[in-house]
């Protein structure tokens, strides 16, 4: 066998047995608010006659077991119960709560950031009357505040507005201070909800590091691809849902000599509108069938695609649109797809435009595409 192909191969494999760890990172979005987890929360009243605008700066150790690096995004949502002796009373504790978020090592950041696997801290400022701050400082030792309303939203890749979750409560009795376990990791070794123990997923960790380290350096060489218009046929299905049936031949190019990875393949429906502006109809298709030109077989959409040659051989792909026939029937030039392909390691997709040539051979059979500039 040739050098250069075995020590491809080689690669290659070696990258597909990440495979699993790509899937872990996915469930780590899904289940986000699960992982960022609540280890302390301290309490500290400024409620003295000489402080002229009382507050409470409310401290929260955040610890983060994703495999993301999440922030804590401004402002914050609901509102903070304070219950005196154990009777819920909110007044003056809504819509006036500010998020001053800061590092634990006391540096205020307008950002802060909760690296993935490592601890941080937030302060949330609440503002009182003198009234409210006299009431809440008379109060007896069960008086506790209640954070099961307050809205802490996580963002990261690809993780929007996620809710941190704050059921927690600091009583009087503790010197308004709130613990989970001894050690912030500890906790996660207790979370039999997701049923993941620290040495475990620490391991997990380690080797996602490691991988996004070894796809830096892959990632220096940027992946293409092209579209074989020549061959790629676009029609409409009429049969039962009314659906745009995309058959795009295409392949992978590169530069460089490292193995690389195509995620998947998506296509966008869109328009071309009078006033020069593109809007997106369709985002997101329904790839169906994938089918490879040299070894004459099927694929898995999910199984993506390595690329380690300069040009791979095309592959068929089969995008599915369902539309409705009061839509089909308002087809025209101004409409065209879009291919979008989302490779490991590249922060943008890569994008190829095409147009239908006509829109009434679809309708009766199929009808060739042009790529648009």
């Amino acid at each position: 066998m040739d050098k250069d192909l075995a020590s491809a191969i080689s690669e290659r494999d070696r990258l597909a047995q990440y495979k699993w760890l790509y899937a872990e990172a996915e469930k780590d979005k899904q289940n986000i608010e699960h992982l960022i987890k609540v280890f302390i929360i301290d309490a500290q009243p400024h409620l003295e006659d000489d402080v002229p605008n009382p507050f409470i700066d409310f401290r929260f150790g955040l610890f983060n077991l994703s495999l993301y690096d999440i922030s804590i995004t401004n402002p914050i949502g609901g509102y903070i119960t304070f219950m005196r002796e154990g009777k819920e009373d909110r007044d003056g504790f809504k819509e006036n709560a500010v998020l001053k978020a800061i590092d634990l090592d006391e540096h205020d950041v307008s950002s802060p950031i909760v690296p993935s696997r490592q601890a941080r801290g937030i302060r949330i400022r609440q503002w009182l009357t003198p009234k409210e701050a006299e009431y809440i400082a008379a109060s007896g030792g069960k008086s506790a505040f209640w954070f099961h309303e307050l809205r802490i939203r996580l963002n990261g890749e690809g993780i929007i507005d996620k809710r941190l979750y704050t059921g927690q409560i600091v009583t009087k009795a503790d010197n308004w201070t709130w613990r989970s376990y001894s050690d912030p990791q500890t906790c996660f070794a207790y979370d039999t909800k997701l049923g993941f123990e620290v040495r475990e997923r620490t391991t997990l960790l380690t080797e996602l590091e490691t991988l996004r380290s070894q796809i830096k350096v892959l990632t220096e060489t940027k992946l293409r691809f092209s579209i074989k218009a020549k061959t790629s046929r676009v029609r409409i299905d009429g049969y039962g849902q009314t659906r745009i049936e995309a058959n795009i031949m295409l392949r992978c190019e590169k530069v460089g000599d490292s193995i690389l990875a195509v995620k998947e393949f998506h296509a966008a429906l869109l328009e071309d509108l009078p006033s020069g502006e593109k809007e997106t109809l369709i985002e997101r298709d329904h790839v169906q069938v994938v089918w490879d030109e040299k070894d004459n077989l099927i694929k898995d959409a999910e199984d993506g695609w390595i690329v380690d040659r300069p040009a791979t051989p095309y592959r068929k792909y089969q995008f599915s649109f369902v539309i409705k026939p009061e839509f089909e029937a308002s087809l025209s030039r101004e409409h065209f797809l879009r291919v979008d392909m989302f490779a490991i390691g590249q922060d943008e997709p890569v994008s190829i435009s095409f147009s239908v040539n006509n829109w009434d051979d679809a309708r009766r059979a199929d009808s060739g595409i042009t790529l648009r500039d």
